[in-house]
């Protein structure tokens, strides 16, 4: 909607300030009515953008598929069911919902603390949608900040398994590009939290849990354009998808491009709709970019 909106205005305003309504004389108003047909044509240009995106992996005009395809031949669905801030009953009432409408992603993190309350209805799907089976849902979850040391990382998976009562898991990311102590308090850290810990350890301990099948696809979230290029120097297995925060406000354009061009490495987007926080509800926090 906003999209079109943009659209139609740009269109508008270039239609309304074109010649011979926009002089381009020396007059003040002869340069006002041609700096708003230049802004005009770049809201129309903006719109356009957001209409039609950069081609890559998966991308249609005019159309929007409802799977992509990964670089391990899996399909994703286009659209999951982000349960970031659900606890207490409404993950479980969410991811339920999500499902009897037709919901077939469901994308969570060790972090959020709600697995287990996930995993109560992944446990018998087939009692919220009659002959769904484990394999008709993609379910994507993540690995903490916490352990991304090698030896932490396979343990680390099998906890999420046993709350999300699965076998596998669709797609497994590194939450973060950052690490923190084992100890370290996710809602409470500090800059002495941070460790240093390189991406070619985790990113091999990843490799490792791949080829077990555990999880059968491997990918990043919230990597910005460089540390995504120090990780595909190193990584013997790509990473098949780098969700990151994507909206109107945040158009992640280079990024966008860089991995529309290699279509080896597809952007999954996030983006919270729950609007404006309530008064005195904490907001999300977030680690200092790694340097």
């Amino acid at each position: 909607i906003f999209s079109w909106v943009v659209l139609c205005f740009g269109v508008s305003l270039s239609e309304r300030m074109s010649p011979p309504r926009c002089s381009r004389s020396r007059s003040s108003r002869g340069y006002l009515n041609y700096a708003c047909a230049c802004f005009g044509v770049a809201m129309l240009l903006l719109g356009l953008r957001l209409v039609i995106p950069f081609p890559g992996n998966g991308s249609q005009i005019g159309d929007v598929p409802r799977f992509y395809v990964l670089n391990t031949g899996a399909r994703i669905p286009a659209v999951g069911l982000g349960t970031w801030t659900a606890r207490n009953g409404q993950a479980a009432a969410a991811v339920r919902t999500a499902l009897k409408v037709g919901y077939r992603h469901v994308d969570t993190a060790a972090i959020y603390g709600n697995e287990e309350e996930i995993g109560s209805v992944l446990a018998d799907l087939s009692a919220v949608v009659p002959g769904m089976r484990r394999e008709d849902l993609f379910v994507t979850t993540k690995l903490a900040n916490s352990d991304h040391r090698a030896e932490d990382v396979a343990a680390a998976l099998q906890r999420s398994l046993r709350r999300l009562q699965v076998s596998y898991v669709d797609l497994y990311l590194v939450h973060w590009p950052m690490s923190t102590r084992r100890d370290a308090d996710p809602a409470n850290l500090t800059s002495a939290d941070f460790v240093n810990v390189p991406l070619s350890e985790v990113w091999g301990a990843m490799e490792a849990l791949y080829h077990t099948g555990l999880a059968r696809a491997i990918g990043v979230s919230n990597f910005p354009v460089h540390v995504l290029q120090e990780l595909l120097a190193v990584a013997r297995v790509v990473p098949a998808v780098n969700q990151v925060e994507l909206h109107p406000l945040l158009s992640q354009v280079v990024l966008d491009f860089l991995l529309g061009a290699s279509s080896a490495v597809l952007c999954a987007a996030w983006h919270s709709c729950h609007g404006v926080r309530p008064p005195g509800q904490p907001g999300p926090t977030r680690p200092p970019p790694r340097r």
